[in-house]
């Protein structure tokens, strides 16, 4: 039989069969197998191989499938690639955050990545092209084009000069769309703030084209605007919150700007700035607010129930209701100043008793005819405080009238609690909560306005003064007559 030379279907190797006719038939050599192949076109022969097998082919039996040229495979491009030098991925994909008891809040996803400023977000890794291959027959192989995948530059980042690395130039949302990078102060979300999404925490502003579900907090450093609703959720922002549908459930809004909505229903709000709303509110808290504002001109829309404060005007349709919903409208203070004034009175209550004690302790001495007054008082502190320690607590008497222990609680008499003394520094320098301060906050200048109706159950405070409508008032402003000293409604308002 004679040599038959045999070429794969990817012309990467030629092979030849070599079978005996007789005992006594001649092999070819390693040069005439060799000119075979170059006949056939074949000039990626192996000499070694060639050698290899012309040795084999002279021994008894038969030769099949042996090699004797190969072609030299192309080396393959690399494709460039970004690499992420932030948590890109892992981020987006956190399904909780983990507390110290092992229990996760899957409403803390955190679905975005923040950035800062000139912080290095990625580097290119260039391609690199590849090598040139050959088949048998030495025709070029020719290589595939490796793909660049350089990132394109968006708004905010910086590229260097090589090309190769990227920074932010703000602190902000990373966004990246197929290449394009891009860092943005506004965070949008597509849809509702849920489990998919997460609670918001961002330092920027933000947009939601959907609403805030139960349980959920958007936090922004900047502005938030919420299209749909905002219910049994929080809202915090140290710019404007805007929200185009309504705010119920329950939930928390708090601006360091002005809010507005279209309706506030069983909510608390607070803002540095100006409070609008379009339809109603209703048994809500504004805790504090400059100005408040309820655009709406029709019966169904005012101030229905709850609590307002606000700092200057507050104008409205209606207040109250007509079946006497009880409604209180502050003005001049926030519930925050109202809770101040409390406390500073309550230290101006305590420190009337200190100096009340003071002179008592002064009469004591004087009677006695001791000159060393700040020594004795001393000493009398000192034995009022002896006579404390050892005075028996309700855990010392189990059978003083309506003493009913708890199941299992020691009899143990606690250690009494020892009462700071300021005799002397209240005798030496004048107490700051000495006079009252309100004598000296000037009066209010806000005004109530009321377009339609305010209604009985209304009770309308300035400052110290307030005045309660007993009936139905049309058209009227209310303000504080500070030279009077009293309320006055102008009923001529328009």
């Amino acid at each position: 039989m004679p040599l038959r030379i045999v070429v794969s279907a990817d012309k990467m190797r030629c092979a030849f069969d070599f079978r005996r006719a007789s005992a006594d038939e001649v092999a070819p050599t390693a040069d005439e197998i060799l000119e075979m192949l170059k006949r056939d076109g074949v000039t990626r022969g192996d000499v070694e191989h060639i050698r290899l097998a012309a040795n084999a082919i002279r021994q008894p039996g038969e030769l099949l499938d042996v090699t004797v040229a190969t072609g030299i495979p192309p080396t393959p491009s690399v494709d460039g690639r970004i690499e992420w030098l932030v948590d890109l991925a892992g981020e987006k994909q956190k399904a909780g955050t983990t507390d110290e008891h092992n229990r996760i809040d899957f409403r803390e996803r955190r679905a975005f990545v923040e950035v800062t400023a000139d912080q290095l977000i990625a580097r290119w890794v260039p391609p690199v092209r590849g090598q040139p291959g050959s088949d048998v027959f030495g025709q070029e192989i020719k290589v595939v084009k490796a793909a660049d995948n350089k990132p394109i530059a968006g708004k905010n980042i910086l590229v260097s000069e090589d090309g190769t690395s990227l920074r932010a130039q703000i602190s902000g949302h990373l966004f990246v769309s197929d290449r394009k990078i891009s860092v943005d102060r506004l965070f949008e979300v597509s849809g509702d703030v849920d489990y998919k999404v997460g609670n918001i925490r961002y330092p920027g502003n933000v947009q939601i084209s959907g609403s805030v579900l139960p349980g959920f907090v958007v936090e922004a450093a900047g502005n938030v605007v919420i299209s749909g609703l905002v219910e049994g959720a929080e809202i915090r922002a140290d710019g404007d919150v805007v929200i185009n549908g309504g705010i119920v459930g329950q939930s928390r809004v708090l601006a360091r700007g002005d809010i507005s909505a279209k309706f506030v229903q069983e909510s608390l709000l607070q803002a540095d700035g100006d409070i609008i709303v379009a339809d109603a509110i209703v048994q809500s808290v504004v805790s504090g607010c400059r100005n408040f504002k309820l655009t709406g001109r029709s019966g169904a829309k005012g101030i229905i129930g709850g609590k307002l404060f606000a700092l200057h005007d507050v104008s409205s349709f209606c207040v109250g209701s007509e079946h006497g919903i009880p409604t209180a409208i502050t003005i001049g203070m926030s519930a925050r100043h109202l809770f101040d004034e409390h406390q500073l009175q309550t230290g101006i209550e305590e420190q009337k008793k200190e100096n009340a004690r003071v002179h008592q302790l002064l009469m004591q001495t004087k009677g006695r005819g001791l000159y060393d007054t700040k020594s004795e008082i001393h000493r009398i502190e000192r034995e009022n405080e002896r006579r404390e320690s050892h005075r028996p607590t309700p855990t010392m008497l189990p059978n003083a009238p309506g003493a009913t222990p708890a199941q299992g609680a020691s009899r143990v008499p606690t250690a009494p609690t020892k009462r700071p003394s300021n005799v002397a520094s209240a005798m030496t320098r004048p107490s700051a909560l000495a006079s009252d301060p309100r004598k000296s906050m000037p009066a209010p200048s806000g005004v109530v306005r009321v377009y339609g109706t305010a209604f009985e159950g209304t009770t309308l405070y300035f400052g110290k003064r307030s005045h309660k409508v007993e009936s139905r008032q049309d058209c009227a402003v209310f303000r504080f007559d500070a030279d009077q000293d009293v309320v006055v409604v102008d009923t001529q308002a328009t």
